[in-house]
């Protein structure tokens, strides 16, 4: 069964559990959820966003261990939904999907599993899946086919090609160096090898120091900006776009449900108006 409880900020969080849940229980999950309210309903009506049903988020497991250590018993998973205006709402097709109202289903997939392929000719297989097996790769799943007197399965085919390549083995390494001309030893590349990862490490480490700690110095900067301008009594307030956004996720709070959750996260009036920017006004 999946019990629904609604925060202040309108959120939707989805608890699927194995039993109904005892009044204490549900105060205790009330109090976990910030005063979010349960609702008596078993469907929402409504768009909303939310993550994908195959796709357990981190989040979802760190709550569900919250709730263990709360003495609460039989919870398998709880999620977020966003309420949003229609079907054309703004998400992350990779992480999220548009969910038209919620229901007992959130949680059900019904994807069955594929039947077995058995490979006819794993040289053809190989071109059509873009697997990149050698020949003499291929030549070796031929010899193991016989071996065994049977066809190899799609996933036995798929596995060792992912396992074997140059990606996990780096065979590469056990070749033969030919520099202009001459036969080198291997070691002398190893040494080479090395000593190029530790400058390339160093040098990234430094890179991402700097970007790190210039995103630190931005967030830090704007937060306290928007602090004195409550203070001083200001009801509309701009939040300036990080540096290097690319390698962060929803650093800046452009729309809802973010900006809701950026105010509470840091104590924020509920009525305070946040506009994103990329350069404060002169005015400000």
């Amino acid at each position: 069964m999946i019990l629904f409880f609604q925060s202040p900020t309108k959120t939707v969080l989805a608890v699927e559990a194995a039993h109904a849940f005892s009044p204490e229980d549900v105060e205790k999950l009330v109090w976990a959820f910030s005063e979010a309210k349960p609702l008596q309903a078993e469907t929402l009506e409504g768009w909303y966003v939310g993550p994908r049903r195959e796709m357990i988020t981190p989040w979802s497991t760190n709550a569900v261990e919250i709730t263990q250590n709360m003495g609460l018993t039989g919870i398998s998973r709880i999620e977020e939904y966003f309420p949003v205006s229609s079907g054309e709402a703004e998400h992350d097709p990779m992480l999220q999907r548009i969910y038209d109202g919620l229901n007992q289903d959130i949680f059900t997939i019904s994807k069955q599993p594929d039947p077995i392929v058995y490979i006819e000719d794993i040289e053809a297989y190989n071109k059509q899946e873009g697997l990149a097996l050698s020949d003499e790769e291929v030549a070796y799943l031929n010899e193991v086919s016989q071996k065994l007197e049977r066809r190899l399965t799609d996933s036995e085919v798929y596995g060792f090609a992912q396992v074997n390549s140059e990606h996990c083995r780096h065979k590469i390494f056990g070749g033969t160096f030919i520099i202009d001309g001459e036969e080198k030893e291997s070691r002398i590349f190893t040494k080479t090898f090395c000593k190029t990862c530790a400058v390339v490490s160093i040098f990234g480490l430094g890179f991402y120091l700097n970007i790190f700690s210039s995103i630190y110095q931005v967030d830090k900067d704007r937060l306290a900006r928007i602090e004195r301008q409550v203070e001083a009594g200001k009801t509309s307030v701009e939040i300036r776009h990080l540096p290097y956004e690319s390698y962060l996720w929803t650093a800046t709070p452009e729309w809802e449900p973010w900006i809701e959750r950026y105010k509470l996260f840091y104590g924020l009036p509920e009525d305070l108006e946040i506009k994103a920017v990329w350069e404060y006004s002169k005015k400000k």
